[in-house]
């Protein structure tokens, strides 16, 4: 009897263990799943978003810009001080450079055809020499009476303006020490006619930083047509076609 019985338990595990079976798959509707919710089973389908192109990066929010800072005598380091953001160093009555900053490629301005004794950065020369050129052959001609100042001589300058007059008048007049664009060694003061510049420097990567439209209500300062900051010329054309002043332009762009 047992030995029938085992006969029988093995035929059972050979038909269930040969050839795989032709099985027909049974499809269960998603909804009659058994599990609770929460469990490992399926969850009935939801309505999900559309998925994003290959390659598709969502579209950045618009950044929030705070307002350009009232003018107001500060002391604070502006935020990109380094000799390689010269184009985009704000300075004004509030943000300043360090006093050992000291740009590393001072050069004479002869080197643009000039025969005054100011220095200016290397990297301006080319430009420079490019507008003073054009400038001659619309029969304009003008020197440089100052380009690149340290932090020492920008405090004579003061300090000579304040004892001349008054501390009122020199703020009025000349940047504090470390708030001046000549520190920088890309700013010029321009002596003879301005007028030329003032139309057509932006073309040659030079900015009126202190045009009288908008001095000193976003400059900070009283206005100076014969200064002029070098930006580079893709800067100087955007600066042109924002109609806004440099400071407000640098303070608007910066990252």
């Amino acid at each position: 009897m047992r030995r029938e019985l085992l006969v029988v338990m093995m035929a059972l595990i050979v038909v269930g263990c040969g050839s795989t079976p032709v099985v027909t798959p049974v499809v269960t509707p998603m909804a009659s799943l058994p599990g609770p919710a929460g469990s490992s089973s399926l969850a009935p389908s939801r309505s999900l978003p559309p998925s994003a192109s290959p390659g598709a990066s969502p579209s950045p929010s618009p950044a929030v810009v705070a307002p350009l800072p009232a003018c107001a005598d500060g002391d604070v380091l502006t935020r990109f001080h380094d000799p390689s953001d010269w184009a985009r160093s704000i300075l004004d009555t509030t943000f300043r450079l360090d006093k050992g900053y000291v740009p590393p490629d001072l050069v004479s301005v002869s080197n643009a055809g000039f025969s005054d004794a100011a220095r200016v950065r290397s990297l301006v020369i080319a430009d420079l020499s490019a507008m003073y050129q054009a400038a001659k052959r619309a029969g304009v001609t003008f020197g440089i009476g100052s380009a690149y100042r340290s932090y020492a001589t920008q405090v004579k300058i003061f300090e000579t303006l304040r004892q001349q007059h008054d501390l009122t008048f020199a703020l009025k007049s000349a940047a504090r020490p470390g708030h001046s664009e000549h520190q920088l060694g890309t700013a010029i003061d321009v002596s003879g006619d301005t007028a030329w510049l003032t139309k057509h420097a932006w073309e040659f990567g030079w900015v009126n930083s202190y045009p009288t439209k908008w001095s000193p209500s976003t400059t900070c300062y009283k206005p100076e047509a014969w200064h002029f900051r070098y930006v580079g010329r893709a800067v100087a054309a955007e600066w042109h076609a924002s109609g806004v002043s440099l400071r407000e332009w640098l303070w608007d762009t910066r990252p």
